[in-house]
C-alpha cells in the first residue's frame, strides 16, 4: 500500500500539517521520491533494510527464521523462494549511524541467507529535516489548520 493513503482524511484543528509527497517510507530515508525511483531503476528487485527495520525485528530474515522454526526448513525454503523470486538485491540504507558496522554486518548476513546481492546505500535525513523546519516546496503537501489532506493533494501541479 502506498504511504500517502495513510494520510488521506488527516486534519489538525489548530496546526498546519506537512506531509512529504512520497509513495514509500524508503523515499524518506533516501531523501526524496526521485532518489527512491532512481534506486528502483537501478534494480527494481531491491529489498531495503534500515536501522529501524533491523532493530524492530520486522524484516524478512526474522520472518523466515520464525517460519522455519514453526514449519520446518523445507517449507520455509519454499516460502522463501516464492517470496523472493523477484528480488536480487538487499540494500542497507546507512544514515551515518555511529554503530553502523553492526547494522552492516546484519544486512550482509541477511543478504547471504536470502541469496541476494548486498549493497550499501547512503541515506539522508534531508527530507525529514525539511518537513520539520522548511522550506516546504512541491515535495510536500501542506494543509492549513482545519483542512483535510486529500488524494489530489499528492499530485504535483
Amino acid at each position: 500500500m502506498r504511504i500517502r493513503l495513510f494520510f488521506i482524511g488527516l486534519r489538525a484543528a489548530k496546526s498546519t500539517l506537512v506531509v512529504p509527497r512520497i509513495d514509500d517510507c524508503i523515499a524518506m530515508l533516501l531523501g526524496s521520491q526521485k532518489n527512491y525511483k532512481a534506486q528502483l531503476r537501478i534494480n527494481p528487485g531491491t529489498y531495503f533494510l534500515s536501522k529501524g527495520w533491523i532493530e524492530s525485528g520486522i524484516n524478512l530474515v526474522e520472518e523466515f527464521r520464525k517460519t522455519e522454526a514453526r514449519y520446518g526448513k523445507r517449507r520455509a525454503d519454499i516460502v522463501k523462494a516464492l517470496m523472493l523470486k523477484n528480488y536480487s538485491r538487499l540494500a542497507f540504507i546507512n544514515l551515518g549511524y555511529r554503530n553502523a558496522e553492526s547494522y552492516r554486518k546484519f544486512s550482509r548476513q541477511a543478504a547471504e541467507e536470502l541469496g541476494l546481492n548486498y549493497e550499501e546505500i547512503e541515506g539522508t535525513t534531508r527530507l525529514l529535516r525539511r518537513m520539520v523546519k522548511g522550506p516546504w516546496n512541491d515535495e510536500f503537501v501542506v494543509a492549513p489548520p482545519g483542512q483535510a489532506i486529500q488524494l489530489q493533494d499528492f499530485r504535483k501541479e
